[in-house]
Order: C-alpha cells, then sequence, then structure tokens
C-alpha cells in the first residue's frame, strides 16, 4: 500500500529533487554559512534544537512570492494575503492526509481491534476539525474584494487551484470515483496536473480507497443473528407492522377526502416500495448494477444495525465513525459551496484561470461530488426508537459490556 509520507508530498512539490539527504533540522543555519546542507548543525538528540530550527521558519517565511513584485517591481498588496491561505490550505491537506492515510491503514488490517477504532474515531474527528477550519479559512480570503483580486489575477498566468495535487489525491483517497467526476474543461480532472503526477493519481485509484475500506469493515459485522434473534427478520417484521398501521390511520381518518385519502395511501404504498427495494437483495443489486447504489447491500444493513443500537456498547464507536465519515463530507460539500460563491463574489462569471467554467463548474461539484451519499441516504430505511426491535439478554451478554454487583 501506498502512503502519503512528509517527505513523499515535499519531494512532489520541489523544483528539483534533492542531490544531497537534508538535515532533518532545518537548513538555514547551514546555508547562511555557505555550508553543505546535508551536515546537520543540531545534534542527534535535539540538544541544540530550536522553536526556529525545528520549524523551518526561514523557509517557510521566504516561501512567499508574489508574482506582481516578480514582475513589476510591486507587489499588490492582497496577494499576499492570496498566497498564504492558500499555502496554508496546502499545510492542511498535508495534515488530512495523514490522518485518512492512518485510518486506511488500520482498516486494512484483516482484524479491526477495539484500540484501532477508538484511533480512528480520535483521528477522523480532528480530520473533522481541521475541514471546519478550512471553511471558515474563506471568510478571511472574502476581506479581499473583487477589485483588490484584479490588481494581481493576471499575474497568476494559468496557475490555478485545480492543479492541487494533494487536494486530489484526498479526493481518491476518501473514495470520490473517476466516473462520477465533473470533467474539467471537457478534460479527464487530473488533466491540470503534471504528467507524473497524473499516473501517480492513476496509482493511487488502484488503492482501496477509505469508502472500500468501511464497506469491506461493515460487511464483516458479525451480529444479525445470534442464537434465536435475527435482527433482520424482526426489522423487516416491524417496519410491515409501520406500513400497515400507516394505512390504517389513513383510512380511518373521517377528516380526509376519499382523493386524499387515495393519494396518501399511494404515497404509503411508494414508500414501502422503496424499502422493499432496500431489504431485497436481488432489488438492491440491480441498485448496485445501474450505478443507483454504491454501499454494497451487507454493509448497509449493517450500518442500519449501528444506527438502531447506537446506544449499546458494542455499536458505540462504530456508530461515531459512522456520523463522522457523514461529517466529512458534508463539511467537504459546505468547503466546495462556499468556494463556489467567493469565486462568483471575486469573479462574477468569468471564466476560472485555469479554464473552467468558474462558479457554475464549483457549484456543481459541491452535489455531485459526494462520496458518502448512501450513508446519508440510510436515515429513511430507520425507525422510530420506540419500534426497534429489543436485544434479547443472551445478545447484550455475548457482544456487550456487562457490570453487574457480586
Amino acid at each position: 500500500r501506498s502512503r502519503i509520507t512528509p517527505t513523499k508530498i515535499l519531494g512532489s512539490m520541489s523544483e528539483e529533487p534533492p542531490t544531497k539527504k537534508a538535515c532533518p533540522h532545518g537548513t538555514a543555519a547551514a546555508s547562511s554559512k555557505n555550508e553543505d546542507s546535508s551536515k546537520c548543525p543540531y545534534s542527534k538528540d535535539g540538544s541544540d534544537l530550536t522553536y526556529h530550527s525545528y520549524l523551518e521558519i526561514d523557509r517557510i517565511l521566504s516561501s512567499q512570492k508574489p508574482q506582481t513584485l516578480v514582475q513589476t517591481g510591486k507587489a499588490a498588496h492582497d496577494e499576499m494575503l492570496f498566497i498564504i491561505i492558500h499555502q496554508t490550505y496546502e499545510l492542511w491537506f498535508k495534515q488530512i492526509l495523514w490522518e485518512v492515510d492512518s485510518i486506511r491503514e488500520m482498516f486494512s488490517k484483516e482484524v479491526l481491534s477495539n484500540s484501532d477504532m477508538s484511533t480512528s474515531v480520535s483521528r477522523l474527528r480532528r480530520v473533522v476539525e481541521i475541514q471546519k477550519v478550512l471553511v471558515q479559512q474563506l471568510t478571511i480570503l472574502e476581506t479581499m474584494t473583487s477589485f483588490s483580486f484584479l490588481d494581481f489575477r493576471d499575474s497568476l498566468g494559468t496557475s490555478s487551484g485545480f492543479q492541487s495535487f494533494q487536494f486530489r489525491i484526498l479526493e481518491v483517497r476518501l473514495g470520490l470515483k473517476r466516473e462520477k467526476r465533473m470533467t474539467y474543461g471537457r478534460q479527464p480532472f487530473c488533466q491540470a496536473l503534471g504528467e507524473d503526477q497524473r499516473e501517480e493519481i492513476k496509482q493511487i485509484e488502484k488503492e482501496k480507497s477509505l469508502f472500500d475500506l468501511l464497506d469491506a469493515w461493515l460487511c464483516r459485522m458479525p451480529c444479525f443473528t445470534h442464537e434465536d434473534f435475527d435482527f433482520w427478520a424482526e426489522y423487516k417484521k416491524v417496519i410491515k407492522e409501520k406500513f400497515d398501521q400507516e394505512r390504517k390511520s389513513v383510512q380511518q381518518n373521517s377528516k380526509l377526502s376519499q382523493d386524499e385519502t387515495e393519494a396518501a395511501v399511494k404515497s404509503i404504498d411508494h414508500n414501502e416500495k422503496g424499502y422493499s427495494e432496500f431489504f431485497d437483495e436481488e432489488k438492491y443489486a440491480k441498485l448496485l448494477e445501474e450505478g443507483r447504489k454504491r454501499l454494497s447491500h451487507k454493509a448497509a444493513k449493517a450500518a442500519i444495525m449501528i444506527n438502531v443500537y447506537q446506544e449499546e456498547p458494542l455499536f458505540s464507536l462504530p456508530f461515531q465513525l459512522l456520523q463522522l465519515v457523514l461529517d466529512v463530507d458534508e463539511l467537504m460539500r459546505t468547503w466546495r459551496y462556499k468556494h463556489a460563491l467567493m469565486v462568483h463574489r471575486m469573479l462574477g462569471m468569468k471564466v476560472g484561470t485555469g479554464g473552467s467554467s468558474g462558479y457554475h463548474y464549483l457549484k456543481a461539484t459541491a452535489s455531485q461530488h459526494m462520496v458518502f451519499s448512501d450513508f446519508f441516504d440510510l436515515s429513511m430505511f430507520l425507525i422510530p426508537r420506540t419500534m426497534v426491535p429489543v436485544l434479547p439478554d443472551s445478545f447484550k451478554r455475548h457482544f456487550g459490556y456487562r457490570f453487574e454487583h457480586k
């Protein structure tokens, strides 16, 4: 399995490959003395390490090069903000990839331990918090007016956010499929990347995404049956009773006209048909074949069970994980949409710097580029808490935690 490491990301972003192994503590001190950067000026035990050298502050603060200053000798004031915002995005993308790859690694194991599950939840929650910062960061960029953006827009040339290699990797790592993507200026989504980056994206697409690994993990859930308890049989029984009660209630409602009664019953029948397609393995397989569903049938059923028994100890962490997956997708969608609104505010209907249709393209990706939409759809198949089949004590003893007085 390939994993995006700090060295790998930095290497892909470097203009020239390093000829010598760089000092892991930063090369500012060595380079300032015209010394070989491979010779580390700090002791191996870190006793000479400082805040400045550890964080490589000189390299970071010298990485902002406004093109208006390079091209005209005078920097457009807001170009510095524009650069720093996008550099910060790339750093956060790097951290998100670091977390997502660690979660993928744990879920790639044949057996996911309790500690791995707890760690995965913790790290995915961190990803969600970072995403909130990414969304909030757009409000800082919006302090720049469209008029100020024009001071340096032409200096950007053909550079574009579509060329963010890390963001494309993140989309693939989460599980966004090539066939589900919108085309980029009538070209494949990765066309704006360099040739080597396009090849790496193709290789990453061959690996298991977070979606794939979650599906496989859910399929391994062993809790559908235990002794005389069959969760799925009980659940379908309760669902049938639910629709029968709804029909009876409508038909006995004397305040409804005949047309209103028929319309209500028709609506109930339609909803029940949706449930039957979900419950029936052959009908669900057809939805998968048609591309209307992606989550496997067994995984979808396991996710339903996790949701309805979320308060049971066994399902507490899995439920939190599934909720965080929804948060990740929702915040990705929020970020895309707010980004589209910002572009609309800055550029109106102009073509984007990368040649895309700008606002309309970005707005469309907010709805089309969802990864975990099947997990969102599961909510329609849940039932009220009062109707949930009661777990037998034998099931709880076998799969749950018990604290008893002796």
